[in-house]
């Protein structure tokens, strides 16, 4: 096939919609315009001009991959009722498989098969030593074991460690990631000169990088054969993370999309940040802490017992109820308020909370497997917006804190530019470059929120809201449309940036609007306007950058952001803790149980005021239940037929046993005193079903059961 051939080939396959969704050029919002299109599919018929990307595209268009896939048993599945009575505690994990060995990729075949041992399903592997459900490092294993013994001790409960995901820039730290993509770079028919500009870049990193084609590579990667073992994972992150960046996926370096495909596990394709119950395991007291992993970067070992895990993830709101309804109205703490202002969570955050903090934990009563359960039934089988929908999370919002990372951004071809006030020492506003052109500032994409954790530049859900509602609604379609075109797809509204971010972008939205008087008439301008600047345009003087000169030109020459360098946020040194007893981690955990008690108590108390209330008033009282004192009514129908069975069963034992002594009774003109029968059922008799707090309901169910008892 002549070259002209090959490259119209590779052309008619590859500029299908998916494959370009895939390399970034093209977003799943921008499906339904020609226009978008068009220029996704211009983009990459000019960058199959270079050799190394229309080799490595046709690789990947001829040969699919060659993969080893460990004998894992099936997964078990679990259903709420099977974790009753249980204290919920989360812990992170990313969304790779588990024991999948990679032998061959877009037609490239691996001298060393790279292998992702880790992944979800890391209790469940025979390689897994026996009895180790989970593994971390220890700065994340120790915290969550502190938490799950003290817990137990202050609750007397078992406890179940909840697997939660984490966000795709976890699985750089796999290194299987970093594997797959040194060695596949190694095998393309990359240039020298674009393999020495990103050896150039990655030593602003870590000064002693040996380079790609260094034949000690990979063993400085993996932290093998003498290179340290320690920060060798932090190194791997910013490894991958670099690669997958739009410019060097243009010089045909290897497409991290392609890498995730191999190692996504299959059951986690669409999950959502925090998403929660995939597995499950008991930890805790009597099981403990190892060293022997037989994993290469994960250094303590998590004893316990896999469980399984639920059909389909729960949302975590659904998995941890009551720690959301304390963290909806907490604000955060500011080291310096003069500087920014306390406020919500956002929904990151929150994720992040629940498995960090030990305040923040999930009893497993039975409201919660109702719930828990009437949610897995109701969203069987639904699409991901559907769940999120469910739970009354925006979809655009739970995807921007889901997918706000250093490696999504980069792969959707932009990079992080670092722009701060002189005057201020902090890292400030992280705003987004457009990875193809390094004259001009591009876009922030509301389909994603900066939230990287190095600043203040954090959207509020509020924003992130304001920003769906204004692109899709706020404006027309056919503005909206001709914006798009207009910017080449580079819509900013500004509510979703500072006043100084807003200011960068004056000019460029000026003149933007001006176009679109232009075609769309005065009106159409006055709404756009609107939209970009709700509170009125922001003063141009208000911002400051280091860096940059006036007319926003090119970063510095050798000045490299601290988002570049930086690790993923799942995987910085934890904070330290300050060490306490094991004794004082119990009595903390008491103080909290006993606090969570008399809260309940509290709350069962004033339903049972309203219930009394409620029968005084007779008939008078339909229709005025309060929704929580009905859901308490409904949650014992059940037991309540239960107590009315006992109490049948109750008064046939009396019965039998008063029978039974009756000659003697006769005799002796006394009342039987024993209860033969009773005595043999060893207390059965005693048991509740129904809220034991409730003696009243009980009593009358009991009572109602000995007049229905056969004899």
């Amino acid at each position: 096939m002549a070259v002209k051939g090959l490259i119209d080939f590779i052309f008619e396959q590859g500029s299908k919609p998916e494959n370009l969704m895939r390399l970034g050029l093209l977003t799943p919002e921008s499906l339904a315009n020609p226009t978008a299109l068009k220029t996704a599919q211009t983009k990459y018929k000019k960058r199959l001009q270079n050799p190394a990307v229309a080799a490595r595209e046709e690789g990947r268009l001829t040969n699919p991959p060659v993969i080893n896939q460990g004998l894992l048993p099936e997964r078990k599945i679990i259903r709420p009722e099977d974790i009753e009575n249980t204290i919920l505690v989360s812990h992170k994990g990313d969304t790779s498989s588990t024991d999948t060995k990679l032998l061959e990729l877009g037609g490239v075949k691996f001298d060393n098969p790279p292998e992702s041992r880790g992944g979800v399903r890391f209790g469940d592997s025979p390689k897994t030593p026996e009895e180790l459900y989970w593994a971390s490092m220890a700065t994340g294993a120790v915290p969550l074991q502190n938490k799950a013994e003290g817990l137990m001790a202050a609750f007397d409960m078992p406890v179940t460690g909840v697997y939660g995901a984490m966000g795709d820039e976890a699985l750089f730290f796999n290194d299987a990631f970093s594997d797959t993509m040194l060695q596949y770079a190694q095998k393309l028919p990359i240039p020298k000169k674009s393999i020495e500009v990103f050896d150039a870049d990655m030593r602003k990193i870590k000064d002693d990088w040996v380079g790609i084609n260094h034949p000690e590579a990979r063993d400085q990667l993996l932290g093998l054969n003498g290179y340290p073992r320690k920060g060798a994972g932090e190194f791997r992150s910013a490894f991958a993370s670099r690669m997958s960046m739009a410019k060097y996926r243009d010089l045909g370096f290897p497409a991290i999309e392609d890498v995730k495909s191999v190692f996504r596990e299959p059951g986690l394709e669409n999950t959502n940040l925090g998403d929660s119950g995939y597995v499950m395991g008991r930890i805790g007291q009597g099981y403990g802490l190892t060293k022997n992993t037989n994993h290469l970067s994960y250094d303590t070992g998590i004893m316990g017992d896999v469980l399984g895990g639920f059909e389909q993830s729960l949302p975590n709101r659904i998995a941890y109820p009551d720690a959301y309804r304390m963290l909806e109205s907490e604000m955060t703490k500011p080291k310096d308020p003069s500087k920014s202002a306390p406020r919500l969570f956002t929904e990151s955050e929150k994720v992040d909370a629940i498995s960090k903090r030990k305040d923040l934990f999930q009893i497993a009563d039975a409201r919660w497997v109702d719930t828990a359960s009437k949610w897995l039934e109701d969203n069987k089988g639904a699409s991901n917006a559907a769940l999120i929908a469910a739970v009354g999370l925006p979809a655009t919002m739970a995807t921007q804190e889901a997918d706000a990372s250093i490696a999504k951004l980069a792969d959707r071809g932009m990079k992080l530019i670092d722009v701060v006030d002189p005057e201020d020492s902090r890292v400030g506003q992280y705003y987004l470059q457009k990875g193809d052109d390094t004259k001009s500032i591009g876009s922030v994409d509301t389909n994603y929120a900066l939230d990287s954790g190095f600043g203040e530049g954090y959207m509020s859900s509020q924003n992130t809201e304001i920003a769906p509602e204004y692109r899709r609604q706020g404006i027309g379609r056919e503005v909206y449309d001709a914006i798009e075109e207009l910017s080449g797809n580079q819509l900013v509204p500004s509510t979703t940036l500072s006043p100084q971010g807003a200011a960068m972008w004056n000019s460029r939205d000026r003149g933007l609007l001006e176009q679109v008087q232009n075609r769309m008439g005065k009106d159409n301008y006055d709404t756009v306007e609107d939209v970009l600047y709700p509170e009125g345009r922001p003063d141009p003087n208000a911002v400051k950058l280091r860096g940059f000169d006036r007319a926003y030109a090119v970063p510095a020459a050798g000045l490299l952001t601290a988002a570049e360098t930086a690790e993923p946020r799942e995987y910085r040194e934890a904070p330290v803790v300050q060490e306490q007893s094991f004794g004082d981690m119990v009595n903390e955990y008491a103080q909290i149980n006993q606090r969570a008690q008399a809260a309940e108590a509290q709350k069962f108390d004033a339903l049972m005021r309203e219930d009394a209330r409620l029968r005084d008033m007779g008939s008078a009282a339909f229709g005025q239940v309060s929704p929580e004192l009905a859901a308490y009514r409904r949650s014992q129908m059940l037991p309540t037929i239960g107590e009315i069975g006992m109490g049948a069963l109750e008064g046939a034992v009396d019965t039998v046993d008063f029978v039974s002594q009756l000659p003697t009774a006769i005799s002796t003109m006394t009342m039987p005193k024993r209860t033969p029968l009773r005595d043999r059922l060893g207390g059965l008799l005693d048991y509740s079903f129904v809220d034991e707090r409730d003696q009243r309901a009980r009593d009358q169910a009991r009572l109602i059961g000995g007049l229905l008892s056969p004899i």
